[in-house]
């Protein structure tokens, strides 16, 4: 908060403006100190703020423009508005007796504000004389007894010359407008005084703990500010370096960097140079104000420093963005054998680094589960970093993992990244034959080989891979190499779809809506055959389509009560059908239902009474249903896999 002092030439000022603080709301201005002094006290009171540490000063008229000589603080200025001086020309007109009187305004230009307008509001012919400074009042007093002035309007110095010249005369009081304008004016500027000095000491603390020397440049290559790390690694005395010339401080310095950081705006990144009897890595970046270079920002970083560099500091930098956010605990929903099985081996494979592939259709929990075993291994307090091979174009793919070798053109790739955590590759059969050879490589011998040069890093990285489709096509097509895919094979955990799953469903469900209902606030019943309809109903696209279904099942309900009706009008909207029958080719089916017979008509070979089981209901109900939906016995021979 800012130190704000009002300063008043009357106490009656005073009194209004502790009136009027209070109604304001200025959280930023905080304590406000009020004096009251007249031209000759200035000083004192200047003086006073100064040993008070006050960072804004409210004043008016001559009290203003000296302190404005004598304090660097910001400065508030008490203008009389519009409105106050409207009121005072008509307290004119009846301290004069007259309807048509010629009013002089006389004092400094920072009292008052436009005035223009007021000879056709008011009917009077207003004069004002506007002065530097108050050694010239007493003249402009004169001059507007010799211009035929009717009343003088102005502050204390200017009554007492008026009284002098026997003419009528009023002071020029400040208002409730204007002290209201003036502390607004004030808020603002404590909070942009706030805002400055919250940024000061965010870059101070960011300099203070940085690893890094840091030293900020001004245009003409001038030490801004530097810190405690900077201090010590070049050996100079605390303070003494600030305004000195970088050249001069360091000569060793090669500066013909900072020329094309300043002329172009560009990094100059990973320059190695010996100063002070040392070997630094220097990066050098452009401080941009808009489009110009405002100045540069020096990093030193001691090569030594490099190569030792502690696990956990490297670990902290990585973890920023590579978090693993899922846990085992959030599988609370599995229900099925076959996923508690899963569930159980992917334990077993956290204890391991070995890799680690991952199968399933597309929107099963792939990144979730990988995710989960990374938060189970000992590898938790690390990266766990997330490549996707199909979002990169094939020329790409090996430098976005590996990065680029070589002094001119290093680059950091994900493995790095990913250096003593977890890289996932998502849908890994989308890898370019390169980074393929490269991931073999890896795995093989636990080295990285950048992109450009042969200079293999030894990382310590898991490496999981997902993916949605049969690898074994990819293999016999010669696009995935079959040695990659036994090399990643070493465990491997297979999920299976939802509409195999319909234990998971129905507690899946009521979690999924459950967390909808918190998010936006509508709560949603489901009747007992509405949930029936959403557990037979075979989810082709898996979590995301049963997510984004219930989302908006929620939001267009009309009702908190929702039946089967609703549910399967909502399905076939979203999800209009179309199955391949082999005798009729491409056909529509025109409910969600149909296509759910359909496939448990292929499923179970038209056994009907196995199909009434699995659904709960009697055979006579289920020809009903056959019959009514219009489904053909031809349906029989439908293979399950062609059925979404």
């Amino acid at each position: 908060m800012a130190k704000v002092m009002f300063v008043s030439p009357r106490m009656d000022i005073q009194n209004l403006a502790i009136k009027v603080a209070p109604l304001e709301q200025l959280p930023h201005c905080h304590p406000i100190l009020f004096r009251v002094v007249n031209g000759q006290e200035v000083q004192s009171v200047v003086e006073e703020a100064k040993n008070e540490h006050v960072d804004i000063m409210i004043a008016r008229g001559q009290q203003a423009s000296l302190i404005k000589q004598m304090m660097g603080v910001p400065l508030v200025e008490l203008l009389l508005t519009g409105q106050e001086m409207g009121v005072m020309v008509e307290a004119a007109k009846k301290l004069v007796q007259m309807e048509h009187p010629s009013i002089a305004v006389i004092g400094l230009s920072n009292m008052y504000s436009d005035m223009q307008e007021f000879d056709r509001l008011f009917h009077v012919k207003l004069h004002q004389y506007i002065v530097d400074n108050t050694d010239q009042i007493e003249d402009a007093v004169k001059q507007a007894v010799q211009d035929g002035n009717n009343v003088i309007l102005g502050g204390d110095i200017t009554r007492r010359y008026a009284q002098k010249c026997g003419m009528p005369s009023m002071f020029v009081n400040s208002g409730r407008e204007s002290i209201a304008n003036a502390l607004r004016q004030a808020e603002l500027i404590a909070l942009t005084i706030d805002r400055e000095k919250e940024n000061t000491a965010q870059m101070r603390a960011l300099l203070d703990y940085s690893f890094n020397g840091i030293l900020q440049l001004s245009p003409d290559g001038r030490v801004v500010r530097l810190n405690h790390v900077a201090e010590s690694m070049l050996d100079l005395h605390s303070g003494v370096a600030v305004g000195c010339l970088v050249d001069r401080l360091i000569p060793e310095l090669d500066t013909t960097i900072f020329e094309e950081v300043l002329h172009k705006g560009k990094d100059a990144f990973a320059r190695v140079m010996r100063l002070r009897g040392r070997t630094f890595l220097v990066n050098v970046a452009p401080i941009l104000v808009g489009e110009q270079v405002g100045g540069v920002i020096l990093s030193l970083q001691e090569s030594l420093a490099l190569s030792r560099m502690e696990s956990n500091v490297r670990q902290a930098i990585y973890r920023q963005g590579f978090v693993a956010a899922f846990h085992f605990s959030e599988f609370s929903y599995v229900h099925s054998a076959a996923m508690k099985q899963m569930l159980g081996t992917a334990k077993i494979c956290a204890k391991s680094n070995a890799p680690l592939l991952i199968i399933g259709p597309e929107g099963t929990e792939k990144v979730p589960l990988a995710q989960s075993i990374h938060n189970e291994s000992n590898r938790r307090e690390h990266s766990f970093a997330v490549f996707h091979c199909g979002c990169v174009d094939p020329e790409q793919c090996s430098l976005a993992l590996f990065g680029r070798g070589g002094q001119d053109a290093a680059s950091h790739g994900m493995f790095e990244s990913a250096h003593d955590g977890t890289l996932l590759l998502e849908d890994v059969e989308y890898l370019s034959p390169d980074a393929q050879r490269r991931l073999l490589h890896y795995l093989q011998t636990g080295t990285s080989i950048p992109c450009g040069v042969y200079s293999p890093q030894r990382l310590d990285v898991r490496v999981m891979a997902t993916t949605s489709c049969n690898l074994a096509e990819h293999m016999e097509q010669r696009s995935f190499f079959a040695s990659l895919f036994y090399a990643l094979n070493v465990f491997s955990l297979k999920i299976p779809p939802l509409r195999e799953r319909k234990e998971d469903l129905d507690p899946l469900i009521d979690l999924t809506i459950n967390r909808m209902e918190r998010q936006y606030g509508r709560y949603l019943s489901l009747t007992k055959d509405a949930k029936h309809e959403l557990l037979i109903y075979p989810w082709p696209g898996n979590l995301p389509q049963l997510q984004a279904f219930c989302e908006r099942l929620l939001l267009m309900s009309p009702h908190r009560s929702v039946n089967r009706d609703f549910v399967r009008r909502l399905l076939l909207e979203a999800y209009p059908v179309v199955l391949d029958l082999p005798s009729a080719g491409q056909q529509r089916v025109e409910s969600p239902e149909a296509a759910v017979l359909v496939r448990l008509m292929a499923q179970y070979d038209g056994n009907r009474e196995l199909i009434a089981k699995r659904l709960g209901i009697s055979k006579t109900t289920l020809w009903r249903r056959l019959k009514k939906l219009g489904i053909e016995e031809d349906t029989k021979s439908l293979e399950p896999e062609n059925v979404p």
